[in-house]
């Protein structure tokens, strides 16, 4: 401390700078702040002490600190003459901050809403607060500069009153705003993007722990749907086997006055839409609404309903009697109650009676829906008392909402879904990103939108997936629920408007459009112990599931160019495909970038090694989805059959890539309580090591354990990447196991199962594999042509679908070649057959391809006489092979009208250049 300057190092790259003019500021600052929860930080070595000029200094292992007081402005605080701050910024080298300082290379945070844009917008803070200051828009606590500001000076202060239900209230600042003050939190981690975070979150609140439902599939739809079409909407998941979590009901669960008054846009007492606010439920679509909840809670799915609060309690609303009397109004008058969400009376009262009371039990997540400003005074009349750092809407009604005691008194995880608040808003997930306009420019944006979140902590967007204001087409639909199953929470929803086209159900589409559908949510499942542990890392260190490339490969220029994907936890790269087909090709064409070091695929484990970028093309179905070499990955085989439930204790499935060793650590809990934070939870760590035709996998045993643990759990592992298994063992403690294993030739894909493994025991499996180089040849060569029928099926899906076979039994040819020369003599018979049967498919072709006709093989630079034969196989794997193909392709390339067709399934097979050498 001198005079009125104050510095305090929090860590040794985190410098709280203060400027204290009197005691009225010194209380504020001595309090938590909306953003600043926790300055309880292990304190750093610090030398205190005065140079030769007579300034103050201060140094920690990182920084060090000049303060000349003598040089302070005469009208207070600090200025680049009297402070500056030297730190060491890894890679950046020695960085010189002072007050006022540009920092160009600050990343971009996140704000408020996406509501009503088409496509992108700069989420650079001094472009949007320019004209949206109602967005709150925050930069990121980390910078390619190595340092970052964040200013605390007026945000509003926490206090706890004795006896009081919340566990902190805001109220106003003691000191006047003309009153000299700075309350700044220099972040000085250079590069050390993760740290940052880590330490931000440290003294901004850590993000809570998500139940484990909101990690599922949210179906959700502005509608007037009954209670029996909720049901047949379970069912209709059920019966498509694709497991449903979270159940939302927007708006029409309350009496909406629709009709002439709605449509003649008829106000209610606060002045807003009659019928926009609500809390009594429309018993014209519930009339037990309780029912429905039970019904939904024993099939595992949560519930959701939409709240628009800024009408306070009308004269119309069951509560509304009980409610105008805690406000002092006689229910006689048949005046409204207006909110007063920053008086503790009466938020404790519209809880109690309203919330709690009128809307009733089995509510799981709240939708904040507050869309009427962003001003103090929208809160009502204690918004408008004097002092600085009032609270927005948007934060505080997160903070009431989230804090709901109904949640903590049965020790449950608060949930909630609502608009970014500001600075400190990641402790009240989820994020609700608004009402966005389809198209394909909005989809592309929201990629990079969820991953920049991540610099402010906020870990969890949740997208309208598939847009909101229009009908979407399907392709672009498709897409958009790709990247919703990449991405924290995957939430589809959409409008009344338009209401008979406008729809987002799985079976509303075509029907290579919900078989494309079906295969994203599903991995969706398959992910959700992976999706789970990530919850936990972020909840541990502040880094999200969502977090760009720079996080890991902050020296890399690309990974802040290339913005279109992403890292998804710790091991996965994900890039969604936002462009749509290519109307002449019938493919999408992505440019995929690799970072630095080894990548397997998701499906077959194929290998490619960055940095480095290729041109990859993907059909309707396609997910590009990549993991780092050697990673282990806990995933879910077994969920499915469209319930939802959580429980995955009494078993760990684990999905292992070549390309390298590497180790992970599997967390579980309840999934629902927070008795997490007592310790009531589980972890397992989980290694692999890759060395040549080796691979090791050993679980550890389990530390912990949580309420409803199974003790004994079945393993099972899927090994990609492996020749045909020589041995395969499985060691319990020092004792064999009993094991099963397959083995997918054409897949190269190890299954290996070990049931009724102690936790409390080591599990040792050990695979050794043959060698893979040649297996794996012909195993791409079998991907290749499955992914050329693929297009095939997906560029002529009406046209005798059943004739298709033609190339799945071609697809099939090299798995049973490598079997031995004895199957070849029966693949041979049947060449006749498959001919015939092509014949059929080019016929059905003709009839239905009105496209222009393109020369597939020169524009391949192929000899059309040979045929693509040759050049999917070597030679050297066998001529024979090759007469096979040839008599097929060599058919199929004379009709110069499927050339265009076969031109796409060619570059589907050409894309194995991607993992290796050229066919």
């Amino acid at each position: 401390t001198k005079g009125a300057a104050r510095f305090t190092a929090l860590t040794d790259r985190l410098l709280r700078i203060e400027w204290v003019a009197d005691d009225s500021v010194a209380k504020d600052h001595d309090q938590a702040t909306l953003m600043a929860l926790n300055r309880t930080f292990a304190s750093p070595v610090v030398q205190k002490g005065e140079d030769e000029d007579g300034c103050v200094t201060l140094k920690t292992e990182a920084l060090s600190v000049k303060y000349c007081h003598d040089r302070a402005p005469a009208s207070g605080t600090f200025s680049a003459n009297s402070l500056n701050v030297t730190m060491a910024a890894g890679p950046l080298g020695e960085v010189v901050w002072y007050p006022g300082k540009p920092n160009p290379g600050q990343l971009a945070g996140t704000i408020r809403t996406l509501d009503g844009t088409c496509g992108g917008m700069s989420l650079q803070c001094e472009d949007v607060d320019s004209h949206r200051q109602d967005l709150h828009c925050a930069m990121g606590v980390i910078s390619r500069d190595g340092w970052t500001l964040v200013d605390d000076t007026r945000t509003g202060v926490w206090a706890h009153s004795p006896g009081s239900k919340w566990p902190l209230w805001s109220v106003p600042r003691e000191a006047d705003k003309s009153v000299p003050q700075v309350d700044w939190y220099l972040f000085a981690y250079g590069l050390d993007f993760k740290q940052a975070l880590q330490d931000y979150v440290k003294l901004s609140g850590p993000i809570p722990m998500l139940p484990k439902f909101a990690l599922g599939l949210w179906y959700s739809r502005w509608f007037g749907y009954s209670d029996l079409e909720m049901r047949d909407i379970v069912q209709q998941y059920e019966d498509r086997g694709i497991p449903l979590d979270v159940l939302v009901l927007d708006m029409d669960w309350h009496t909406t006055f629709y009709g002439d008054a709605w449509w003649k846009m008829e106000k209610d007492q606060a002045g807003q839409q009659k019928g926009w606010t609500g809390y009594t439920w429309n018993e014209d679509y519930f009339p037990e609404h309780s029912k429905l909840f039970d019904w939904c809670d024993k099939k595992g799915i949560a519930n959701s309903v939409n709240l628009h609060l800024g009408s306070g309690v009308q004269p119309t609303e069951d509560s509304y009697a009980v409610l105008a009397e805690y406000a002092g109004i006689d229910p006689e008058t048949k005046k409204y109650v207006p909110v007063d969400f920053l008086n503790e009376t009466w938020v404790d009262g519209f809880f109690k009676h309203t919330l709690h009371g009128s809307v009733g039990e089995g509510i799981d997540v709240w939708w904040v829906d507050w869309q009427q400003g962003e001003g103090p005074e929208m809160l009502g009349d204690s918004g408008t008392s004097p002092g600085a750092g009032a609270p927005n809407p948007t934060f505080w009604l997160n903070y009431l909402t989230h804090q709901d005691r109904r949640w903590d008194t049965k020790g449950l995880r608060s949930l909630i879904l609502s608009r970014w608040g500001g600075l400190g808003s990641h402790r009240y997930p989820v994020g609700f990103s608004g009402d966005v306009i389809q198209d394909w420019s909005s989809l592309e944006f929201q990629v990079v939108f969820t991953a920049t979140a991540s610099n402010v902590a906020f870990a969890y967007w949740s997208h309208d997936i598939g847009g909101f204001m229009l009908p979407v087409d399907p392709e672009l639909y498709v897409r958009w629920v790709q990247f919703g199953t990449l991405s924290p929470i995957l939430r589809t929803h959409s409008s009344r408007l338009n209401a008979e086209y406008n729809l987002r159900d799985v079976w509303s589409f075509p029907p290579e459009s919900q078989n494309a559908l079906r295969r994203a949510m599903l991995l969706r499942a398959e992910l959700f112990p992976y999706l789970y542990t990530g919850a936990r890392i972020a909840h541990l260190t502040g880094v999200g599931l969502s977090r760009p490339l720079y996080y890991e490969w902050p020296e890399e220029e690309d990974s802040y160019t290339v913005t279109s994907e992403y890292m998804l936890g710790e091991d996965l790269l994900a890039v969604p495909v936002t462009k749509p087909i290519e109307p002449t090709r019938g493919v999408a064409s992505v440019d995929v970038y690799y970072p630095p070091g080894v990548w397997a695929s998701w499906e077959y484990g194929e290998i490619a090694e960055g940095p480095w970028s290729q041109k990859t093309i993907v059909n309707l179905e396609d997910m590009l989805l990549f993991a780092r070499g050697g990673a282990v990955v806990p995933v879910d085989m077994h969920r499915g059959g469209g319930k939802g439930s959580h429980d995955h204790s009494s078993r760990l499935d684990l999905r292992v890539f070549p390309g390298g060793s590497r180790a992970t650590t599997v967390y579980e809990d309840d999934g629902i309580t927070k008795e997490h934070e007592n310790g009531a939870f589980a972890e397992t760590k989980v290694e692999h090591e890759h060395s040549g035709n080796s691979r090791v996998i050993r679980v550890h045993a389990s530390h912990g354990e949580f309420k409803g643990m199974s003790p004994v759990r079945a393993v099972s592992m899927v090994i990609l990447g492996c020749g045909e298994p020589t041995s395969v063992s499985a060691t319990v403690g020092r004792k064999a196991a009993q094991s099963s294993h397959t083995f997918d030739v054409r897949a190269l894909v190890v299954k290996v199962e070990v049931p009724d493994v102690n936790r409390s025991q080591e599990l040792l499996v050990n695979v050794q594999c043959e060698d893979v180089s040649r297996q794996a040849r012909s195993s791409r060569i079998w991907r290749g042509a499955l992914k050329a029928k693929r297009t095939l099926d997906n560029a002529f899906p009406v046209v005798l679908p059943e004739q298709f076979r033609a190339v799945t039994v071609l697809s099939q040819s090299p798995s049973r070649v490598m079997m031995g020369k004895t199957t070849l003599a029966q693949e041979l018979a049947q060449q006749e057959e498959l001919l015939a049967v092509a014949e059929l498919e080019i016929r059905a072709i003709k009839l239905m391809s009105k496209r222009r006709q393109l020369t597939a093989l020169a524009a391949l630079g192929i000899d059309e006489q040979i045929g693509v034969g040759y050049w999917i196989f070597d030679t050297d794997l066998s001529s024979w092979v090759g007469t096979i193909l040839n008599g097929f392709f060599g058919l199929v390339t004379r009709f110069s009208f499927v050339r265009h067709a076969f031109e796409r399934a060619c570059i589907a097979l050409n894309e194995n250049r991607l993992f290796g050498r050229e066919y």
